[in-house]
């Protein structure tokens, strides 16, 4: 799937906004009770919750393995989607 996510980046959306938002989710906390790294974690979610398919789209994933995770040497691969997504944002496997 495909998304992009129109309120996260630096400078796209304030963390004011996004923490007013945030707290439509938590109907028992207030964002700003929260420690900083999960405020940041709130504000993710909401980010990602109001994301927006993308049509037209080929993904590409880099795989990043560290030494010491089942591998001795560790390594890195790419992976690019082999068709673009359709209006769902679905990759299309053909």
């Amino acid at each position: 799937m495909a998304y992009k996510q129109p309120l996260s980046g630096p400078g796209v959306v304030s963390n004011r906004t996004l923490d007013k938002a945030a707290n439509k989710f938590l109907p028992d906390f207030d964002v700003s009770e929260l420690q900083p790294h999960e405020q940041d974690n709130a504000r993710n979610l909401t980010s990602a919750i109001l994301s927006l398919l993308q049509e037209g789209e080929r993904p590409v994933f880099t795989l990043d393995v560290s030494e010491g995770q089942d591998f001795h040497s560790g390594w890195t691969g790419v992976v690019e989607w082999a068709n673009t997504t359709d209006s769902r944002g679905r990759g299309l496997g053909r």
